[in-house]
């Protein structure tokens, strides 16, 4: 389990994390490990305040690019799909991206103007 790690997690890592189809059972059973053990609750109660904070939104919301996307902007399908997707996400869990736009427009200056970030 990673829970000990949660507070150093950067928000789309811990929305990832978060959305997890079993993470209700492992969030109770890590209270449970906690309160049997250590009793130190610090991270359990750092989770239910983030996933109040996370209840208004889909946590992992709908994606802002698909694959069609990047073969219009001209890419062939492959490897670089993965990375380029899962980056887009990442910004978008992040608050850095929030339409398709930016999303097309990010994608285009950073991987096909060959700029960083």
């Amino acid at each position: 389990m990673v829970f000990k790690d949660t507070p150093k997690m950067r928000v789309a890592k811990l929305k990832r994390f978060m959305a997890r189809p079993t993470f209700n059972e492992e969030l109770e059973l890590h209270r449970v490990d906690c309160e049997s053990s250590h009793r130190m609750m610090d991270n359990y109660e750092f989770l239910l305040r983030k996933r109040e904070e996370f209840a208004n939104d889909p946590i992992i919301p709908p994606p802002l690019l698909r694959g069609d996307d990047l073969i219009a902007l001209g890419f062939k399908p492959g490897p670089e799909f993965r990375e380029i997707l899962e980056a887009v996400e990442t910004r978008q869990l992040e608050g850095g991206l929030r339409t398709a736009d930016e999303a097309f427009e990010w994608v285009k200056k950073r991987y096909l103007s060959g700029e960083e970030n």
